[in-house]
């Protein structure tokens, strides 16, 4: 509370208290936040003093400096059980003024507010949140598959269905939300899972609304964050013939994937999932390109893909490539995903081509060494220097 304009009564500490100016104009307390105090400086001076014990009353009196700035410090009553706290104080002249129903009103009205506000009457109780179940979602699918809550349900209700039946009244929600759900934090998880549930027949609608757009979009999603997963689920889930449109795509874009962030993983997958021709044709470019493709990070990734899911002879064509430019290996030993291809070279080639690399790599102890990726190799290569 403060008295006369300079100063501070002291006492305990308290939230959500505002200056109130009294009628006396060279009076002011610190009120509750919503309370009304409209009263002189005698009669408030004795509401309070008739519930102090004479100790209290001597501590409470002590006057100190208060500097500019401290309205938002706690009242020196706040804590002691002072019987207005809890109760609208009013000013004596104007009860006798209140109709009775307007104190129905208002305790109806103190009802609602303590049901909206926690026990002392300063921090805003927000309503719970609707709890958000399985039962929900048919006719929600799309509402809730966009909010991070509302897709862990969505897919649980794929998962959830007894049939295939069940499963297309879920996706048909989602005709039409292809291109949005592809590119949603939330969102793509859905698609993902009504992919990864449905019968590849079902899916046609995806694989459409994706193709609408050309070929190029299609590459574009495959260098989304979160389309690229819709790739990827795309590749593993349905039919050869059904994703030859989308897999002729890619292929026409495969080296600017290989080198890409989220792209060269949809390269891995077109190798580990596509057709025979489609396996053929990646290598082959991989070969063709490996001077360019080795020389980056993400490019290493597939070419280490390629040797671990290739056949013998199609890991002999590329590793002839690799070796056919002067420490190219060396290179690729010294980053992270082109060490695991060396190490799949040192390993897995015949020994012919397992002698010509540790031939390029004899010699380079100090560049190995000096890499936390190369020192992975270093061992590997000591181990096939042996067996020579």
């Amino acid at each position: 509370m403060c008295g006369p304009t300079g100063t501070l009564v002291t006492g305990s500490s308290g939230r959500g208290w505002s200056p109130v100016h009294t009628a006396d104009t060279n009076f002011c307390m610190l009120a509750p936040s919503g309370r009304a105090v409209d009263s002189p400086l005698s009669w408030l001076h004795g509401a309070v003093m008739a519930c102090a014990t004479p100790a209290e009353r001597h501590g409470w009196l002590s006057p100190v400096e208060c500097p500019p700035g401290v309205w938002g410090q706690a009242p020196w009553f706040m804590g002691h059980d002072l019987p207005w706290q809890s109760v609208e104080v009013l000013a004596p002249d104007s009860i006798s003024r209140q109709p009775q129903e307007e104190t129905t009103s208002n305790t109806e009205s103190d009802a609602e507010h303590s049901g909206r506000f926690g026990g002392d009457g300063n921090e805003l109780q927000e309503d719970p949140p609707t709890k958000l179940s399985v039962e929900m979602v048919p006719g929600n699918v799309w509402s809730f598959a966009t909010k991070p809550d509302g897709c862990r349900i969505v897919q649980q209700a794929f998962d959830e269905a007894r049939n295939n039946g069940e499963r297309e009244a879920l996706a048909a929600e989602l005709h039409g939300h292809v291109w949005a759900a592809l590119r949603c934090p939330s969102a793509n998880f859905v698609l993902q899972k009504c992919i990864a549930t449905l019968h590849h027949h079902s899916l046609q609608f995806v694989l459409d609304e994706l193709m609408l757009q050309g070929c190029s979009a299609a590459v574009y999603a495959a260098k989304h964050r979160y389309g690229c997963r819709i790739v990827l689920r795309l590749l593993e889930h349905c039919t050869a013939s059904q994703v030859a449109p989308l897999s002729e795509a890619l292929l026409e874009s495969l080296e600017a994937l290989c080198a890409h962030a989220y792209g060269n993983f949809v390269v891995q997958h077109l190798i580990d999932f596509g057709s025979r021709e489609q396996t053929r044709r990646c290598f082959s470019l991989l070969a063709k390109r490996a001077l360019d493709l080795g020389l980056n990070g993400h490019s290493c990734a597939v070419l280490n893909k390629a040797f671990s899911c290739g056949t013998s002879d199609d890991a002999t064509i590329l590793s002839r490539a690799i070796l056919s430019h002067e420490d190219l290996v060396v290179r690729m030993s010294c980053c992270r995903h082109g060490s695991a291809a060396v190490i799949h070279m040192l390993e897995t080639l015949p020994a012919p081509e397992r002698g010509h690399v540790c031939r390029q790599l004899s010699g380079k102890d100090k560049k190995l060494i000096a890499s936390r990726y190369g020192r992975m190799v270093l061992p590997v290569l000591q181990a096939a220097l042996q067996k020579m």
